[in-house]
């Protein structure tokens, strides 16, 4: 699993409790907030630093692609395409959500959380 994955799993499991509150069945657009480029140093060194950079979509037909790049200022160490999926389920007072990210044809992670409504 890459950093990028790693992050997007972090910043997910932030984000399902606030999408619960915000909407009882919540969909990948309450996710909107992703929607966006976004880049930040994760690693290296001073003279040679390795940049993150993330490219969100607008979530629709069920998905929402990131185009990820990791790079220093003179190589791409790796570039990845990533799509987000998020299935809702209600049981009486219990949910389940589950977020499946994929890169290319190949499923990477599964983020899931359950709980009581």
């Amino acid at each position: 699993m890459t950093k990028a994955v790693e992050l997007t799993l972090i910043v997910l499991i932030m984000a399902l409790p606030m999408c619960l509150q915000a909407n009882p069945a919540p969909t990948l657009a309450d996710l909107h907030w992703m929607q966006g480029s976004w880049q930040g140093q994760v690693g290296g060194t001073e003279d040679s630093p390795q940049i993150l950079e993330e490219t969100w979509s607008k979530a629709a037909a069920g998905t929402q692609l990131a185009m990820v790049r990791m790079r220093t200022a003179k190589q791409t160490i790796f570039a990845e395409l990533i799509t987000m999926s998020l299935t809702y389920t209600r049981k009486e007072d219990n949910f389940t959500i589950q977020v499946m990210l994929t890169e290319g044809n190949q499923f990477v992670a599964e983020l899931s959380a359950v709980g009581d409504i």
